[in-house]
């Protein structure tokens, strides 16, 4: 079956990380693997970014990172952009190649690219290669020179760009691939609570989810700590005592001042500046500091609401935001202005909030930021009901630090220091569920039987269940409705499910469906899947698993599963389709506006006589 663009992640993407100080000539080598210009070489980089492309038919991912190797670079700044290398290469990356300039590489940058990749895994180097994009000016070097130490710890690898070509790099590039069995490095990212230096992990066991919420808490690391030894106890208490001593909080909101202000109020020292008022594309941006004794940790967001901002965009701040705000946030705080806070504006919060879990709204507050508009907005009130009854009102006099975190520390305890994360990991670009648990939307009339079928089964997919029968307006109009919301892309998750009552499964029953020029045009739409489902034998296993294997069928094919980001892409592209609607509406209006005009002008000059000196053609 062919698939829409971007249904799902090629399982054959290559991922190659970029590590090195100058950032031109890592951004030349990204957009010379990808043969496009993906990185702008002029652009100073501040952040990890990601291209990907298709290049002589293979999926290819670049991660560059900016620059890591700077000695000024602070111990925040480089956990935060290890993070987000590691969110950005997931599953893992493939390769790190390591852009050096020869007569500028010193021992100090070789000691720096050493612990960099020994915090990502110890077997990092298994996985690089040296890449220089010119001779060294200076003629020979010593074998002890820092490069070719470093070309010696990339296990002898080195690609000198200058004397070669695109094939040739990317032959290099499979080569340590096929000399690592094709396997990626998975690598975890944590912090030594008691040196305060990076470390890292390789992964080596992946644990299966089931799709809940993780959390961690004192009472829950408590219960282990009687069956472990005395090291392990020790570990877990010292975890305890950093979880209890720590808070991650998210902003979320349109106005960039008032998170701002709210964040450096919350951390009690100007740790955020305005975004300049056209810079749309400000950002995710994270702060930390010492308060009450406690370490705290601000992410403020851009402004999700930007009418400019694309889908891909907000996915891959989402992302870096919940890389910043790793292992998870104990709260997120809703920064609103209530005059113009629409149903709109509360849909989108509640969508953008679904990315950290069901259960998100527990740990969310509200944040008020002006006085007008409070008492007479019925969204902001829902937004506060659904909060808990949380909120906080900024504008009132008065209203301070100390007020503000005691309402946060309340709602975390509440929560039992717990923080946000969802377990089940996603991909940056589709957002897609990694667990291998399915899950059911079950679609149809009332009185079609979905809640019966639905205690029989819990399996990812779109059923849509029609009585056996002639097809009513309601049954037809069903799939229309939900494809105007979700797009046309819901129709390659889509199976139909008749459900019969009465009569046993048979020969005259497939006649029916196959036959009626109703069913069988909705049976086409949605790729031929269809199930007679016997309802007087709810209960027998046989058909239920044999409608499992069916939709499973259906998930292997498809390769993913309908996600969020295909839902904020159909929303995003029928807001599009709205507002070109409307204009071409006002448009035809000033039209007829203006020919009506030039009518009544005709008109007038007819009936004051001046019949020969005016053209009447209209």
């Amino acid at each position: 079956m062919e698939l829409p663009p971007k249904m799902s992640e090629s399982p054959t993407e290559l991922r190659i990380v970029l590590l090195g100080k100058n950032g031109s000539e890592k951004s030349a080598v990204g957009n010379f693997i990808l043969n496009t210009v993906a990185f702008d070489p002029n652009f100073v980089q501040n952040h990890c970014e990601r291209a990907r492309g298709q290049v002589e038919g293979r999926h290819i991912a670049v991660i560059n990172t900016p620059d890591l190797l700077d000695p000024h670079i602070s111990h925040d700044k480089l956990s935060e952009e290890l993070r987000c290398c590691v969110t950005l290469s997931k599953p893992g990356p493939h390769v790190f190649l390591l852009v050096l300039q020869p007569e500028e590489f010193t021992q100090e940058e070789g000691d720096r690219i050493r612990t960099i990749l020994d915090t990502l895994s110890d077997r990092s180097f298994d996985y690089s290669m040296v890449l220089t994009t010119h001779e060294d000016k200076r003629g020979h070097m010593d074998e002890d020179h820092p490069l070719n130490q470093m070309v010696r710890a990339c296990r002898g690898r080195q690609h000198l760009m200058h004397l070669s070509d695109h094939t040739q790099l990317m032959a290099d590039i499979d080569k340590i691939v096929k000399e690592n069995g094709g396997d990626y490095l998975t690598c975890e990212i944590f912090e030594d609570s008691s040196s305060g230096m990076l470390q890292g992990k390789e992964e080596i066991n992946r644990s299966k989810t089931d799709g809940s919420l993780k959390s961690s808490s004192e009472e829950e690391l408590g219960k282990d700590i009687l069956e472990q030894g005395e090291s392990a106890q020790l570990d877990k208490w010292e975890k305890i005592r950093e979880i209890v001593s720590s808070l991650r909080i998210v902003l979320l909101g349109k106005n960039d001042d008032k998170k701002s202000t709210v964040g450096n109020m919350i951390l009690q020292k100007e740790a955020f500046r305005p975004a300049h008022f056209f810079n749309y594309k400000q950002p995710c941006d994270s702060a930390s500091g010492e308060v009450n004794g406690k370490s705290v940790t601000v992410v403020k967001t851009p402004d999700f609401f930007a009418p400019r901002l694309t889908v891909q965009s907000l996915m891959e701040e989402m992302e870096k935001c919940k890389s910043l705000s790793a292992p998870g946030p104990h709260g997120v705080l809703l920064v609103l202005k209530p005059e113009g806070f629409t149903e709109e504006n509360r849909n989108t919060f509640k969508l953008i909030l679904s990315i950290f879990g069901k259960e998100t709204f527990k740990y969310s507050m509200v944040i008020i930021t002006h006085r007008k508009g409070v008492t007479r907005n019925p969204h902001l009130r829902q937004m506060i009901e659904e909060c808990g009854g949380r909120h906080h009102e900024m504008y009132k006099q008065g209203s301070d630090h100390k007020e503000l975190t005691e309402k946060i520390e309340k709602m975390v305890e509440e929560n039992e220091w717990r923080y946000l994360t969802s377990n089940e990991e996603t991909t940056h670009d589709t957002m897609t569920p990694k667990a291998q648990r399915l899950n059911v939307v079950l679609c149809g009339r009332r009185g079609a039987g979905k809640t019966s079928i639905a205690n029989a089964i819990l399996v990812h997919a779109f059923l849509l269940v029609v009585p056996l029968g002639p097809l009513t307006d309601e049954d037809k109009g069903e799939l229309e409705a939900i494809q105007k919301i979700l797009s046309s892309r819901v129709n390659y998750f889509f199976m139909v499910l008749f459900r019969q009552d009465n009569i046993p499964v048979d020969k005259t029953a497939v006649d029916f469906v196959e036959q009626n020029a109703d069913t069988k045009q909705l049976i086409k739409i949605c790729g031929g899947r269809y199930k007679i489902y016997d309802a007087l034998k709810i209960d027998n296993a046989k058909q239920t698993t044999e409608l499992v294997a069916e939709i499973v069928k259906m998930m292997d094919q498809n390769r993913t599963c309908y996600t969020l980001y295909m839902y904020m892409e159909a929303k995003h592209q029928s807001e599009l389709e709205e507002k070109n609607r409307r204009i071409k509406d006002l448009e035809e209006r000033i039209r007829n506006m203006s020919q009506g005009e030039f009518v009544e002008h005709r008109e007038e000059q007819i009936l004051g006589g001046d019949w020969e000196n005016n053209d009447l053609t209209l």
